[in-house]
Order: structure tokens, then C-alpha cells, then sequence
């Protein structure tokens, strides 16, 4: 293959319109190239870049120069098709590649590079090698904004001591089939995608059950073992956060009327809990919730426990968290469940998998993500207060908030709290040397991580509308750091940094610098797009519609949004206009059910159909007076069809598809089960 076939074929490999939104890494090896080129596909294909695309400058201007021109002129042409450098930062990366187990040495990488190109032996960069980043650069723009992710995204990070050098080498720090068997070894592990899990935490739970699925050299860099590097620890690291994150392991293309279909994984989800500490009291109110912001569709699950057999409700809304979980019909206290030794609660429906984790120290923040109160969190933060509830084994990590924490100090707990624990809050850890290797979660970042937060995010990739720009976050370990946004000072804190509206252009470069060694600079960018620039549907957004969608004429309804205009709503369903003998009508008490057109002194609740495809719809005033009671009214056989058709016919009416609804249709058949 000349330079062009190869340089297309290593572009499809990886970037393709299923790497939609994911983070794309050229995990260039011998054996790849093999694959694509056969068995003299490392020599073919180094004797292609070195020849370079046809129309490039003379051949003795040098590879990097080459590479650079070539850029240039694909943007003047307009940046048509795939980046025609793909293929020579491909060898860029085969310099950093390793056989097997061997382990990458950032010093060696130009000598490497150099045997590749069959140039003379030398620990110096090839002639205008630094200056390529401009191109590692323009990957990162073509794949975030030109193509706005729809063919994965490539991001630049600076790592390393020599960080021109650990852009190549980053590329390598995980092989496509290690990849690819990340999600078996987060789902042995419990690793729930939408918790953030401290570096200790994640690199703990990877080496014991990545075994047999990734490289040794992998579990040795995880380990911190002797001759590993720290620098690619920290961005192995990194990236294996980032795959936790965008691990998918639900299709719910198979979900029907808002209930689970079948799970393709067991995706781990854990079950957290959610603490008030009233200080008058000096009780505890614990609840149990779970993250639902990566579920599709409103849901309902039916959860027991492995341990005692309870049977736990919960609902969830889309994109959101849940709502509180349920036991027998009232909110559970999250004491029910054994924060030692935790517990599994499985589910109705196929692949769930539900975990309470045990341990001996629970974290807690308060609420910013929908949550009120006080959250469980996976690990302490970066900056900032945060609570600890500690079990009576833990007497070490007491001691170490006394002696490593500001601020710390014991809430006094009279109840509420599991026998033998106790709740300490404090300011700021300064250090969690020695306590991070018995208690993981309590573990300080161990690297430099900028967040993007909030803002008005368009697609997967890095771009936001220009008037919801994101917020910034560092994450630090202890140590003096600055943050930066295109070249200008911003603040390091434990909340949100806004960026200063007139610092912001079009692309935004970020940059996380350690004072006491700024070759560890970390670096992200996003990009901002102006609301006129965006494909709207010209008259329907910006303008009004008619009832069909179409652009509203003269007379009729005009629509725009939430706003109707030159149109009377009709009245709601009166009871009058019902068959009486299509539907059933119950109130809040068991005994109170009627026909549709029956004569009653209470006010009916819910309306169900008769038939084959029965229904449930709501008629009450509003949710809160409507829940149900359980003293009972009439005689024996009224209460009877009460329950019959609540709880006995609960299997064949469809419950309603709102949440708020759906929680209360189910108190009801709490009630009913227990008449």
C-alpha cells in the first residue's frame, strides 16, 4: 500500500461512526499493522511514511517538515476527508509501542524512533519533531470540532517529564484487547460507571480482578511496581477513569413503555446513601438512593436483598437520580441494610445488578448533584469539607483525621446512625499518606485532572453553545498548581471556576500547571459555537407552527413552544361522558370502587378500564392528597374488589407512564397486598 492506503486504512480502524462520542487512543502495534498490511506490514508501512503523501515537498526536507506542510495544505483545501497525517502519527506512536510485556521508557523513545526510520543511533528528536504537536494539536480540532465527535474524540494531554515525547506514548498505555475486556473487569470488580472512584480505589480493583485480561507490564504500572514509570502510571491511570465513565453496558433499545427490557451486562450500580444530621436532635434520617442519570427511560425496579430477603421499591426518572427507595410501602432507612458487610439486591429484571458496598468508612459531601442532604461519595475531594460515618473497627482513620485533616471534629449521633458507628465532618485533608493503602476511598488524587462541568454541551464532544459555556475544576493532589485558561490566571478551589466571558474564543485551551515541576502540565481544550451558526429548522424554533408542524398561516392555532395561541383548549373528561361499564373507579380507601356512571359520596382517584389492554389513569386532584389510606369503608365484599382489582390485577393493567404516577400506583398496591 503507498502512503494514501495506508494512512485511510488506519484512519477507519479508529475513527468510525460507532466510536460516536468515545474517546479515541492510536493504539498503534506491530501486530496491527501486520494485520492491515500482512507480514511485512511494519516494513511496508515504514517505507510509506517515510515516501509520504505524493504531493508533499522534496523528499530531503525531512519527515516532520514534510508532515507539517501536508497539514497545512489539507486545511487551505478546506480539510476534506480523513487528516492525511493519521498514518505518520501512527509511526509516531510504533516508536513507543512495545512487544508483549516490555516496559515503554520515555528517554529511549527517540533512539527507538530513530531504528524505525533507519537513522543513525541518537537520543535526540528527528528535525523538527517538537514542532509536530501543532499536528497531535489539529487531530484533537478535526475529530472534537470539525467532525463534532461523531467519529470519536481525540484529545492532546501533556504527560510526562517530557511531554512531546508522552503524547506518543500515552497512545500505547492500553492495547485494543485490553480495551476491549475493560467492561468484563469493571463488572467483576463492581465498578459502577457513575461513581468517582479514588486513583487508590480504581488501580486496587483492576489489579485483582484484570488479571488474565490485561498485560502484566499493565498490572505491574498499576501496582507501582520498582522501574515503572509514575508519569504513565498517572495517565493509565487517567484513562482507565475515562473508560469507567463511558462504559455502556445497558441496550435499551429493547425497552418498551418505560420498563427495563433485557440488560446486555451486568452493569453495576450501586446503591448509595443519603444522610440529614439535625443538630438540635443530634439524630440521623438515612435514605437510600441510586445514580439513574445514564437510564434512557423512567423505570421501576423491585430489589431484593441477598442477605435478609427484604424486597426494596425504587423509581427513577430519566437522566436523573431516584427517589427514595421503599420498603413495605414507607421510605427505608438505609440502616436496613449492613454497611459492614454490604450487600447485593437483585432485581426483576434480567442483568441488574444492584450493589450496596461494605467497609468501614462511608463518605459523605452535601448535596449539588439533585440530592438534598448529605451524598455518598466514592472518595474524598480534591478541596473543600466533606463527612466521614466510621465503624467502631476504624479507630486508624480516626486518628488520621485528627492528625491529617483540618477541622475535624465528631458529630454526636444519639440514633440513627448503625450500632457501634460514629459521624466526623472536617475542612480539608491535607494528606493521605499511609491511610489511602488499608482505606482506598480515602485517598487524595494522585495525579493533576481537569474537569469540564455544566454548561450547555452540544453532541459528545468538547462544544458548548457560546452562552452556556462549561465550568472548570481541578483536580489536585496536595501541591502548589495554577490553572489557567488561554494563557490567563484562574482561581483553584473546591467549587466550579467560571471563566471570565471576555477570555473566551472560539477554541479554549486549559492548562494545569505543578509550580515544582511544570513539565507535568495537564492540558484540555473545548470549543465554543454561536447559536447562528447551528442548523435550526428555519420557522418552527424561532417562529410559530400550526396544530401539524407546519408554518402557521392566517387563522387557526399558532404554536410556539409552551405558548398556544387562537385556540381553546377542551375541558377535561367529565365522569358523565364514561361507559359505566367500560371502567372501574377507586378511591383512596379500600371498599371505595364504583362503575363509571356509579353513584358515590367519595372522590374517585383512579380510573381503570375493563378488556383485554387495561389501564390506569389518574383523576384525583393532585399526587399529595391522593395517596392512599388504609382504613377501610363499607362492606366486606366492596373491599374485596378493592384489592382484587388493585393488587390481584395489578399483572395486567399498565401502570401510568409518569413517575410521580407510577410511585403512587404502587403505594396503592402496597395497600391493597395488605388488606
Amino acid at each position: 500500500m503507498n502512503y494514501a492506503e495506508w494512512n485511510n486504512e488506519i484512519a477507519k480502524r479508529f475513527f468510525a461512526p460507532e466510536c460516536d462520542g468515545r474517546r479515541v487512543f492510536l493504539s498503534i502495534t506491530k501486530d496491527l499493522i501486520e494485520e492491515l498490511g500482512g507480514a511485512k506490514g511494519v516494513q511496508d508501512f515504514i517505507a510509506a511514511v517515510k515516501q509520504g503523501p505524493g504531493e508533499t515537498m522534496r523528499a530531503n526536507s525531512g519527515l516532520c517538515a514534510r508532515l507539517l506542510e501536508t497539514t497545512k495544505r489539507w486545511r487551505q483545501r478546506g480539510a476534506p476527508d480523513f487528516p492525511p497525517y493519521i498514518a505518520t502519527l501512527a509511526l509516531f506512536v510504533l516508536g513507543a509501542s512495545y512487544d508483549g510485556d516490555e516496559e515503554a521508557e520515555s528517554h529511549s523513545y527517540h533512539k527507538r524512533l530513530r531504528e524505525l526510520l533507519g537513522e543513525p543511533e541518537s537520543y535526540n528528536p528527528i528535525y523538527k519533531f517538537y514542532d509536530c504537536i501543532s499536528v497531535w494539536d489539529d487531530l484533537e480540532t478535526w475529530s472534537s470540532h470539525d467532525k463534532e465527535g461523531a467519529f470519536g474524540v481525540f484529545h492532546v494531554e501533556f504527560s510526562g517529564p517530557w511531554m512531546f515525547v508522552g503524547i506518543p506514548i500515552s497512545q500505547t498505555l492500553l492495547t485494543e484487547k485490553e480495551r476491549a475486556s475493560l467492561g468484563e473487569v469493571f463488572s467483576t470488580a463492581g465498578l459502577d460507571p457513575a461513581i468517582q472512584y479514588s486513583d487508590a480505589h480504581i488501580a486496587a480493583a483492576i489489579v485483582e480482578h484484570g488479571r488474565g485480561h490485561l498485560l502484566k507490564r499493565t498490572i505491574r504500572r498499576l501496582s507501582g511496581e520498582a522501574g515503572t514509570s509514575e508519569g504513565l502510571r498517572e495517565v493509565l491511570l487517567e484513562r482507565l477513569h475515562e473508560e469507567l465513565e463511558q462504559w455502556q453496558t445497558t441496550d435499551f433499545s429493547q425497552m418498551e413503555d418505560g420498563l427495563p427490557g433485557q440488560f446486555v451486562k451486568d452493569r453495576p450500580t450501586r446503591v448509595l446513601v443519603s444522610l440529614q444530621y439535625l443538630t438540635v436532635s443530634r439524630t440521623v434520617q438515612t435514605k437510600l438512593f441510586f445514580d439513574g442519570r445514564g437510564l434512557d427511560v423512567d423505570s421501576y425496579f423491585t430489589l431484593k436483598s441477598s442477605r435478609t430477603g427484604k424486597v426494596f421499591s425504587v423509581e427513577v426518572e430519566r437522566r436523573s437520580w431516584s427517589h427514595p427507595f421503599y420498603l413495605d410501602g414507607n421510605v427505608a432507612q438505609a440502616n436496613e441494610l449492613d454497611w459492614l458487610a454490604g450487600d447485593n439486591l437483585n432485581g426483576t429484571g434480567a442483568g441488574l445488578k444492584f450493589i450496596f458496598a461494605g467497609g468501614n468508612v462511608r463518605i459523605f459531601e452535601s448535596g449539588t448533584d439533585g440530592v438534598a442532604h448529605l451524598i455518598e461519595r466514592g472518595r474524598i475531594p480534591a478541596h473543600g469539607p466533606f463527612w466521614l460515618a466510621v465503624s467502631s473497627q476504624a479507630t486508624d482513620v480516626i486518628e488520621w483525621g485528627r492528625t491529617s485533616c483540618k477541622g475535624w471534629q465528631e458529630a454526636r449521633v444519639d440514633a440513627g446512625l448503625p450500632g457501634g458507628w460514629r459521624l466526623f465532618k472536617a475542612d480539608q485533608a491535607d494528606s493521605t499518606s499511609g491511610i489511602e493503602n488499608k482505606h482506598p476511598s480515602l485517598c487524595l488524587p494522585s495525579f493533576a485532572r481537569i474537569v469540564l462541568a455544566g454548561g450547555l454541551k452540544l453532541g459528545k464532544a468538547s462544544r458548548y453553545l457560546s452562552s452556556s459555556p462549561p465550568q472548570l475544576v481541578a483536580q489536585t493532589p496536595p501541591g502548589d498548581f495554577s490553572l489557567t485558561c488561554n494563557g490567563v490566571p484562574l482561581s483553584i478551589g473546591p467549587s466550579p471556576v467560571s471563566v471570565p466571558a471576555e477570555l473566551l474564543q472560539e477554541k479554549n485551551v486549559v492548562e494545569l500547571r505543578d509550580t515544582q515541576n511544570p513539565d507535568k502540565t495537564r492540558k484540555c481544550s473545548f470549543y465554543l459555537v454561536k447559536a447562528e451558526t447551528l442548523p435550526w429548522k428555519t420557522g418552527l424554533e424561532f417562529g410559530f407552527s400550526a396544530r401539524n408542524g407546519t408554518g402557521a398561516g392566517n387563522g387557526g392555532a399558532r404554536i410556539s413552544g409552551a405558548l398556544v395561541l387562537d385556540w381553546e383548549s377542551p375541558g377535561l373528561p367529565m365522569r358523565d361522558s364514561l361507559d359505566g361499564e367500560s371502567v372501574v373507579l377507586l378511591g383512596r380507601k379500600p371498599g371505595q370502587i364504583a362503575n363509571g356512571n356509579g353513584v358515590i359520596d367519595w372522590s374517585p382517584v383512579w380510573i381503570v378500564s375493563k378488556g383485554r389492554n387495561r389501564r390506569v389513569f389518574f383523576c384525583g386532584n393532585t399526587v399529595e392528597t391522593s395517596e392512599p389510606e388504609k382504613s377501610q369503608v363499607g362492606d366486606r365484599k366492596a373491599v374485596r374488589k378493592w384489592q382484587e382489582v388493585i393488587y390481584y390485577g395489578r399483572r395486567s393493567i399498565q401502570p401510568p407512564r409518569h413517575r410521580r404516577l407510577s410511585a403512587l400506583w404502587s403505594n396503592y398496591i402496597t395497600i391493597a397486598k395488605n388488606v
